[in-house]
């Protein structure tokens, strides 16, 4: 009997034991799986700490603005690779699209319709080097695009017709924006050019409607024609010094534009550049001016004071015709030529000064001048009589005095 109650006492000693044994076992393994979830959740972070310094996400150098290196929230909902592979393109479920890569960015016809309508957000990453011509043409629900420091060319007809775009991060690096790159981007409101830009391209930014007011950098060597033509709402223009020359027609029906600040390093005002400018009130042309080409203010209908500089030498055809609102105008002494209709149909002009130098005067350049009273001719009446037997000037003189100064 004692040896029975022995033999229990020993396996209630080993159950025991045992049961012990088993519980610090399950505990050991729950500590082991403890472990296994943080090692998991480190694991984890260290991915997220390498996916955010990618760097396709981090601007190059750190030179760029904090859009490019944005990823949206939203799902992306498309992408692709294009350049054989080395760019890529991921299109999100809010209408944010973006391009990741090198070289040259060329959008191919068989991704347009993909992006296309529901692109509203353009983001470019460091690394690309051009918008290639047409490349984001006619994209009609685009209203915002960032472009990197690393891109130096936006190309032809770039953004044309993006009628709802109304912002563009244009950045320090851009030397070209090429003809019509922003041709009727009726909706953008503010370019801020670059001072890296030297070339200005045919209506880059014509019509572009709600355009208020713009600056040409110091740096700018060429400018095509129509750069800036009918921006409706443009009002205020300021070119820097430096700048040499203008393009043809650039500022053509600019109907509200009120204020113009050109610098002496311009020597010339080139054909059409203020054409029916109907809204400008005055203008201050530099001192090293040489020439006002052909229709250079023509229907500057408000134009009330205009100071021509005494380097000016040629006057251009229609150079300041149907400027109803001028009062009076003084050919500086250097001017031989005055090109045919150049004052036509100034309607209030009463007082013009010449110059005894004009040799190359073509037909009637103050035609239609109904108010013209007084003509101050610098030289004496021996000189007068000699000289406006050659010309013909559109006035009836027997209306007009002339006095001899």
């Amino acid at each position: 009997m004692e040896t029975m109650k022995m033999l229990k006492s020993i396996v209630c000693i080993l159950l025991s034991l045992l049961f012990v044994l088993a519980a610090f076992t399950a505990c050991g393994k729950q500590e082991d799986t403890g472990s296994a979830t943080n090692g998991s959740k480190e694991k984890t972070a260290e991915k997220d700490d390498a996916r955010t310094e990618d760097p396709t996400v981090h601007a190059v150098d750190g030179e760029d603005s904090a859009e490019t290196e944005e990823t949206p929230d939203a799902d992306a909902v498309n992408s692709g690779s294009i350049k054989n592979g080395s760019i890529n393109w991921t299109l999100y479920a809010d209408g944010t699209l973006i391009f990741s890569g090198t070289g040259p960015l060329s959008v191919p016809n068989d991704i347009l319709p993909i992006i296309n309508e529901p692109a509203k957000r353009l983001i470019i990453r460091p690394g690309i080097t051009s918008v290639e011509n047409h490349a984001f043409d006619s994209f009609r629900n685009l209203e915002s695009a960032v472009l990197p420091k690393t891109v130096t060319v936006i190309g032809v007809n770039a953004f044309e017709f993006c009628q709802k775009l109304e912002q563009i991060t244009i950045p320090e690096g851009v030397k070209t924006i090429d003809a019509g790159a922003f041709y009727d981007c009726e909706s953008l409101k503010r370019i801020d050019l670059p001072q890296s830009l030297t070339v200005l391209g045919d209506q880059a930014f014509a019509k572009c409607i709600s355009i208020t007011q713009v600056t040409i950098p110091k740096n700018v060597s060429s400018i095509g024609s129509e750069a800036f033509s009918l921006c409706e709402e443009l009002q205020t223009v300021a070119v820097e010094e430096g700048v040499t020359s203008l393009g043809t027609n650039m500022f053509a029906e600019c109907r509200k534009l009120q204020s113009v600040s050109l610098p002496d390093s311009l020597t010339s005002i080139p054909a059409h550049a203020f054409y029916c400018c109907s809204a400008l009130p005055g203008i201050v042309l530099p001192k090293q001016l040489t020439s006002v080409g052909d229709g250079a203010f023509f229907s500057c209908s408000a134009l009330s004071g205009v100071q021509l500089p005494d380097s000016v030498t040629f006057i251009g055809f229609e150079a300041f015709a149907w400027c109803e609102s001028l009062p009076e105008i003084t050919i500086p002494d250097q001017v031989t030529t005055l090109k045919t209709s150049a004052f036509q149909y100034c309607g209030n002009l009463q007082k013009v000064t010449l110059p005894t130098g004009l040799t190359d005067v073509g037909t009637a350049p103050f035609e239609f001048c109904y108010k013209l009273t007084d003509i101050y001719y610098k030289g004496t009446e021996t000189q007068w009589n000699e000289w406006i037997q050659t010309v013909k000037l559109g006035i009836n003189l027997s209306e007009v005095t002339v006095h001899f100064v």
